[in-house]
């Protein structure tokens, strides 16, 4: 059994609006292996929920162009049809979303959705089969008193349950990838510890592949084995998560490092990166950060830079970098 779970090559998705096509991921690459996890980096408006959802075939198609490959078992998912997508999601590949309240359906109980799952998924209908397996799996997942849980409608629940339960909900079926998107942002830290832990745990136990993603490079040293930067909707970094925070080569991903909140001396102030991420209509000629970048050369502004192996499974998409010109900041 090949220990690649899922490997996403040329992946480009745009979205059309207004007679207009604009390109949200473009050209994005990286496979996810049993038992370890892919993190995936970046500012809000970077693609990194967008990758996800692709992969998970929940963008509007009638709204939507994506193109590449998918490949999952031999198969290009971008070719399935929504009823065969309906066999994958949730089932052999499940998504835990950022926000549970929203994910959960807030008129029906904890019991009734997990039950709904498992009828779905696995075909199993009998009431009190399903009862005993949501109890394990709630159980499992550290959730107290699980019979009355059940029995509760998501608004009743903090959190940090609510959480719990969606992670529950998300390996029912004992997948074999498990997406991850932000799904410690609204949490207090102590949650957030919790929380983390439990999916690795889960991880190790089920043997899964993880695709992690977040903006928190705290969480990412944490909980990944390799690490894709993304800006703009194209990976601008990868490697190895010691090597990236050993040895970060793009200005952005040198950024995004610099500007974490640790501790300061008196007076000192927090780092941060001038400007935005561009919007997907005002997208500048050649590479998308240089508006932001103190190292820009006239290569920059005119072309995009190939995302190129600059040393062992360490990958960049940068002029200066590929030069061996390292003496930039940011």
């Amino acid at each position: 059994m090949s220990d690649t779970i899922l490997k996403v090559e040329n992946l480009v998705t745009k979205f059309k609006s207004s007679g207009k096509t604009v390109t949200a991921i473009n050209g994005v690459d990286f496979s996810i292996e049993r038992g370890k996890v892919l993190g995936i980096v970046g500012e809000s408006g970077c693609g990194k929920s967008v990758t996800s959802l692709s992969i998970m075939g929940l963008l509007d198609r009638k709204r939507t162009e994506i193109s590449g490959n998918i490949n999952y078992q031999g198969d290009n998912l971008l070719q399935y049809n929504d009823k065969q997508m309906q066999k994958i999601r949730g089932n052999r590949i499940s998504m835990i979303f950022q926000e549970p309240m929203t994910a959960l359906n807030p008129i029906f109980t904890i019991g009734f959705q997990l039950k709904e799952v498992l009828a779905l998924h696995k075909g199993i209908k009998n009431k009190k089969e399903a009862k005993q397996i949501s109890l394990e799996m709630l159980q499992q997942v550290g959730i107290p008193r699980p019979e009355k849980v059940l029995e509760e409608y998501p608004h009743q629940l903090s959190g940090g349950m609510r959480q719990r339960v969606m992670i529950a909900m998300s390996l029912l079926c004992n997948p074999e990838l498990l997406i991850a998107d932000e799904p410690t942002t609204a949490l207090d830290v102590t949650i957030q510890a919790q929380v983390l832990e439990l999916i690795t745990g889960l991880k190790n136990q089920f043997n899964m592949g993880v695709l992690f993603i977040t903006h928190d490079l705290g969480v990412i040293a944490e909980m990944a084995d390799e690490v894709l930067v993304m800006y703009a909707g194209k990976v601008v970094e990868q490697a190895p998560v010691q090597e990236l925070f050993d040895n970060p080569l793009h200005p952005y991903t040198r950024g995004l490092l610099s500007s974490r909140a640790v501790l300061f001396h008196k007076g000192e102030k927090l780092h941060c990166i001038p400007g935005k991420v561009p919007g997907l209509t005002d997208m500048p000629i050649g590479c998308a950060f240089h508006p932001r970048c103190n190292s820009v050369c006239d290569e920059c502004r005119a072309k995009v830079p190939e995302l190129k192996e600059v040393s062992h499974r360490h990958f960049v998409r940068c002029f200066p970098v590929q030069k061996g010109d390292l003496g930039y900041g940011i």
